[in-house]
């Protein structure tokens, strides 16, 4: 129990609990983190932003955990949040390595809305470009605008604490 206990799952709710899709993603991750853990004796242990999708207890307790790993590290690395003027280009890389030929085409507002839905931080930005499409691809849009991003991000923000709504200006009336 010492692992699991470590990473706050070694209690009675979670020992009695069948281990299957009831998780939940914070669940998951700790119990992702404790197998890493178990691997004592590796020479290298390797995590990807193992922080990332828990709740604020699983992240105060795995914080204590990492500090004590902490002390034996000897490389860490952090991508910091891209720039307003990054995401754009960030984009079409990434949807040209899946094949996008420019459909749906995106608006210039829309990569600004992008960046302030995500605030440039590069896993929030994916799932937020991924839920765009999926929106996109629902209402069958050939223009994603920043009305479409701003209609994902208030869908988001209903769903989950701590994720703010986008305000898109509307254009001047002519």
């Amino acid at each position: 129990c010492s692992l699991l206990g470590e990473v706050g799952l070694c209690s009675k709710e979670y020992i009695n609990r069948e281990a299957d899709s009831s998780l939940s993603g914070g669940e998951s991750k700790r119990i992702e983190i404790a197998t890493v853990l178990a691997r004592k004796n590796a020479s290298m242990l390797v995590f990807d932003e193992p922080e990332a999708g828990i709740d604020l207890w699983s992240f105060a307790r795995l914080t204590e955990t990492f500090e004590q790993l902490r002390q034996r590290v000897i490389a860490m690395h952090h991508l910091d949040p891209m720039e307003p003027q990054e995401v754009e280009p960030y984009m079409r890389h990434r949807l040209s390595v899946v094949g996008w030929q420019g459909r749906p085409h995106f608006t210039p507002d829309a990569f600004a809305a992008l960046y302030s839905g995500s605030d440039g931080v590069p896993r929030r930005l994916n799932q937020l470009a991924g839920r765009v499409m999926l929106y996109g691809a629902i209402e069958q849009l050939d223009t994603i605008d920043a009305h479409a991003v701003a209609a994902v991000v208030a869908d988001i923000a209903g769903d989950m604490p701590g994720v703010k709504p986008i305000v898109v200006p509307e254009p001047p009336a002519a």
